[in-house]
Formats: structure tokens, C-alpha cells, sequence
């Protein structure tokens, strides 16, 4: 289902404003997909929130969701566009997370046959959770979510084939981005993607801090 964490670069195709783009410090650039106008892209493969899930194949999509259990619910769906497969994607914690974990997945073969993977006890996690919902999505501040993307790939020695696994994240990275530099900066823009997520789900109630 994940594999791995690489993320999408794209050297030769137009870049998205400064303010959607991240530049880590191996001088990669993380931003929404180019080819779909939003999601993160993985080789063959694009990750969409569901509320943006109309940017894949509308045919192939469709009949992938006939295939779906009555009972399926999901936050995240997967495209590969090679195979032309469907996944989706349980990520319960998506918007509360500034890592959401993975849990449950349907995926649906171009046959129609429809695999269910469990989620397990040291779940994959998602980083760049900004990348695969539009710039006004209300569900989480992406503006911070944007700056958190920023901050821990500044640190220098992430090992970006292990960081996709909660237990490795918590253990390795974590630790490095409350002892940065700019651990305060962060502890703020973590407050505020909070306190955004919290307001979001208390209408009526006005924030007093800006986030």
C-alpha cells in the first residue's frame, strides 16, 4: 500500500507559488502535484483527500467505487496511473494529526477484484498532509501545515526511507525538531494547526489567536 515516502519533484515543469512549495535541504522541492492541480504525487501514483478526489479519471473512479464494501469509509484515495487501480484509504486522524496514520484500505483493481489491507499496530504515516487537499481547505490551517513541512526537512540527516513508520518518526525526528533552533516556531505553528482544527469544529466560537 506505502511502501516508502519519496516525494514528487519536479525540475522541469512550472513551479506553484513560493508560499505552496516546500525546498528541503537536499534542495528537492515538495509541492501539489502539477500534473492534477492538487495531491501528492509518488512516481505512478497520486494521493488525494476525498474532497478532491474528482481530479482522477471520473470513469475509472466510479467504477471503482461500485466495488467498494457497503460499509467502507475513507479518507484518502490513491490513484496509480499505470495500473489504473483505486485505493481507499482510511486515515482517521487526518485532519486532528500533523502526521496522520493509515489504518484501513480497499484497493480495487482495474478487474474490479478489491483487496483489503489492514492497518497495523506501527502504522505508515503521512508527512506533506498539505499536498493533497486544496489551499482553502477548511478541515486543518494548511498554512501551517505548509510551515511544518519547512521545518523538519531543514534538519540535515532524515533518513527518508524509514520516516513513512510512526515508531521511527516519533523516535528520530521529533526529538531533532523540539530541539531545533526553531523548536519555538514550530511549537507555535503546531499550536496553531490545533487550535485551527479545534475552532473548525466549534462553530460559532471565534479563535483569538490567528491561525
Amino acid at each position: 500500500m506505502v511502501k516508502s515516502l519519496t516525494y514528487h519533484i519536479s525540475s522541469t515543469m512550472k513551479t506553484a507559488p513560493d508560499e505552496q512549495r516546500v525546498r528541503t535541504a537536499t534542495g528537492t522541492t515538495i509541492s501539489r502535484s502539477h500534473k492534477y492541480g492538487v495531491g501528492k504525487e509518488m512516481g505512478q501514483h497520486l494521493y488525494v483527500h476525498r474532497t478532491c478526489e474528482d481530479v482522477i479519471p471520473q470513469e475509472r473512479l466510479a467504477a471503482a467505487k461500485k466495488c467498494l464494501p457497503k460499509n467502507a469509509d475513507y479518507t484518502i484515495v490513491k490513484y496509480d496511473s499505470k495500473a489504473g487501480s483505486v485505493s481507499f484509504i482510511q486515515s482517521p486522524d487526518f485532519d486532528a494529526n500533523p502526521e496522520p496514520i493509515v489504518t484501513d484500505a480497499w484497493s480495487v483493481k482495474r478487474d474490479g477484484s478489491v483487496t483489503l489491507t489492514k492497518g497495523q499496530s506501527d502504522p505508515w504515516i503521512y508527512h506533506h498532509k498539505w499536498t493533497m487537499v486544496q489551499p482553502d481547505y477548511k478541515g486543518f490551517d494548511t498554512s501551517a501545515s505548509v510551515e511544518r513541512s519547512r521545518q523538519w526537512t531543514s534538519l540535515d540527516g532524515i533518513d527518508y526511507s524509514r520516516i513513512g513508520k510512526k515508531s521511527f518518526w516519533e523516535k528520530n525526528v521529533l526529538p531533532r525538531m523540539s530541539s531545533n533552533k526553531k523548536g519555538g516556531r514550530f511549537a507555535a505553528n503546531l499550536s496553531a494547526h490545533q487550535n485551527g482544527v479545534q475552532q473548525k469544529k466549534l462553530p460559532g466560537k471565534k479563535s483569538t489567536k490567528d491561525v
